[in-house]
């Protein structure tokens, strides 16, 4: 299997995701901020996807390094922005999530000042597209827990709208992005991982989760239980 071909159909993927939130946000009147950040998100993925298969455009294997260190920056701020949604709906105050994403961002740009002086060589198998970062396993867990963390605080709230859903099809799309929620998470805590087994998982845990979520967004309801504050009720 061509992995490079799935990143590059992730992308794609994440693209089409990140245009059908954004016309539901304008479709909205553009009131719906959550829609616009989840828009963002998916946005940020694509390029993140593109970023960790920057070896296909340059044999400079520092330069590639480097570019992981941007998918890394990349990624924690799409954790920050589905951790600022996730608080949203919970109505958490102002200042309890400024001091969260704030706390976040500040361990994310850690992480990366860190690989950055190290800048370890990254292993690259050509024909299967698999990459080996040789980074610091510290750095890994604490990048792969961040992602598995906020992922699961998504399932924790969607299992509430789950429970707690009046009809059938809100019921699905809640079950159907606690699932997606969950391979996120697990995704990145097996692809930001020392062990070369563990990141070719997680190829498979982003299938679920980006399809999963690719099945909700294009259900083209006029609510996508995005509200701001609100359960995902449609």
């Amino acid at each position: 299997m061509n992995f490079i071909i799935i990143r590059i159909i992730y992308s794609l993927v994440s693209l089409l995701i990140s245009f059908l939130l954004f016309q539901s946000y304008k479709r909205e009147g553009k009131k719906n901020k959550n829609l616009r950040d989840f828009s963002v998100f998916f946005l940020l993925f694509a390029f993140y996807r593109v970023f960790l298969i920057s070896y296909l455009f340059t044999d400079n294997l520092k330069s590639v390094a480097l570019n992981y260190d941007i998918a890394v920056m990349l990624y924690f701020i799409m954790v920050a922005i589905a951790l600022k949604i996730a608080l949203s709906f919970l109505k958490a105050n102002f200042q309890l999530t400024i001091s969260l994403i704030g706390s976040l961002l500040f361990i994310g740009a850690s992480v990366v000042f860190y690989q950055i002086i190290t800048l370890n060589i990254p292993e690259i198998t050509p024909t299967h597209g698999i990459v080996f970062w040789n980074v610091n396993p510290i750095a890994l867990y604490i990048t792969g827990m961040s992602g598995f963390i906020v992922a699961h605080f998504w399932v924790y709230i969607f299992y509430l709208n789950f429970r707690n859903g009046q009809n059938k099809l809100s019921k699905l799309k809640s079950f159907l992005i606690m699932i997606s929620s969950s391979a996120f998470g697990f995704s990145s805590l097996t692809y930001f991982s020392p062990n070369k087994t563990a990141i070719m998982y997680s190829f498979i845990f982003s299938f679920i989760g980006i399809f999963g979520m690719l099945i909700v967004f294009s259900l083209r309801l006029k609510k996508l239980g995005l509200k701001n504050g609100n359960d995902s009720e449609s």
